[in-house]
């Protein structure tokens, strides 16, 4: 699948083709825009997303931050928690209440 965004002057500000495995879930997704590009891997374990890794590029192709979603469930199989971490920091940014 691929989605086009466009700005208020309709001028595109970013493309993003998303790649689907034999499950149906996605896998990979790869975004090229006007400010730079990502690549979002999708991991899971039975049948439960479990982490995104997300690599970012700048304007010239230039690697330049890795980040780690990484998703936690209770028992009954709702999600629990979202943990974002980099080399340097980890941050729980969404927590089930």
């Amino acid at each position: 699948m691929k989605t086009i965004a466009y700005d208020n002057s309709k001028r595109i500000v970013n493309v993003r083709y998303y790649l689907y495995g034999s499950n149906g879930k996605i896998e990979k997704m790869y975004s090229k825009g006007s400010r730079g590009s990502r690549e979002e891997t999708y991991f899971y374990e039975n049948d439960r997303l479990q982490k995104i890794v997300i690599r970012q590029f700048d304007r010239n192709d230039i690697e330049q931050d890795t980040l780690q979603h990484s998703f936690d469930y209770k028992s009954n199989g709702e999600l629990k928690s979202i943990i974002l971490s980099t080399e340097l920091y980890s941050e729980t940014i969404y927590q089930e209440t």
